[in-house]
């Protein structure tokens, strides 16, 4: 079996360089189209036997040989960031609780971003209703595109454990580091509203960049100006807004009132009912986990939130 095990993956390996050396140009649209879904899917069994392999070596601890911890080893020996070392030992431990998705895993069925995704949502507090509730997510899963998965996923969550692990207060973070030549480099983490109303404000000013970037490339350009002669790209624009915004905010005469901004909250009509419901006073129903996405509540830009 162990013959077969190392013979199977150096097989796959040299299938794969094989398949490299071709020239994918050749190919016709319709095949190359056709071919995209058989290559996720071995890339796919590819993982699951990696996180396998990965979950063997963690359990036998032997990165200790070398005085390492697995995720030490993984990042040193096979050269990959701490995180990913991480990611493929915590999606090893969850598939031990997980067993249809494991199964749709060594099938090729759903990838490890959905195993991940799976994983964080199995909890104490769910372990109960995922047992029963697993095989409605996997083939969510299998069949959805991600985006539409991780809002079933989500939906699922908020009707199986409402009060969630623990209370916390949104996440917001504001970074801002100088370099070595004096460059700033930032990062910005805010709730959803307060994300929404950042883009309520910043958008008029983008707009006066974006217009100022076509109309220096109509002068230059004429009637021929396109998309690729605008002379900064977005992220550039959105740089200048960000610091018009805080010129004039830093301009502004003390005492000026702060604008308040609009966010537009988009809810399904059984979300609506059941709110009323509860505002009333009224008797509801506890959620049904595979209903949730029934009630959903999200930002007209397609942001959820809870």
């Amino acid at each position: 079996m162990c013959s077969i095990l190392v013979e199977s993956i150096e097989t796959a390996v040299a299938a794969l360089e094989q398949a490299l050396a071709a020239d994918p140009h050749s190919l016709a649209d319709e095949t190359l189209r056709q071919l995209m879904p058989t290559v996720q899917r071995a890339r796919n069994l590819l993982d699951a036997t990696d996180v396998r392999l990965v979950g063997v070596f963690h359990a036998k601890k032997l990165g200790e040989a070398d005085a390492l911890t697995t995720i030490q080893w993984l990042a040193h020996k096979t050269r990959v960031p701490t995180a990913d070392a991480r990611e493929r030992i915590n999606a090893a431990a969850s598939l031990r609780h997980l067993p249809q998705t494991e199964a749709a895993f060594a099938a090729g069925r759903i990838g490890k971003a959905q195993v991940l995704a799976l994983a964080r949502i199995d909890t104490e507090r769910t372990a109960e209703k995922l047992e029963e509730g697993e095989h409605y997510l996997v083939e969510h899963a299998a069949d959805d595109d991600y985006a539409t998965f991780e809002r079933i996923l989500r939906a699922w969550r908020m009707a199986a454990d409402p009060d969630g692990p623990e209370p916390r207060l949104p996440r917001r973070r504001f970074d801002l580091r100088r370099g070595p030549v004096g460059e700033c480099d930032g990062r910005l983490l805010a709730p959803a509203d307060e994300g929404a109303a950042s883009d309520a404000a910043l958008a008029p000013f983008e707009r006066i960049e974006w217009e100022r970037d076509w109309a220096e490339a109509r002068r230059i350009h004429g009637a021929d100006a396109a998309a690729h002669h605008l002379p900064r790209t977005a992220s550039e624009r959105r740089l200048a807004a960000l610091l018009a915004v805080v010129s004039r905010g830093a301009g502004s005469p003390d005492g000026t009132r702060e604008p308040k901004p609009l966010v537009n909250i988009v809810v399904t009509q059984a979300a609506f009912e059941r709110a009323l419901a509860q505002a009333a006073g009224l008797p509801v129903e506890p959620l049904d986990p595979t209903k949730a996405h029934e009630f959903d509540c999200r930002l007209t830009d397609g942001t959820p939130i809870d």
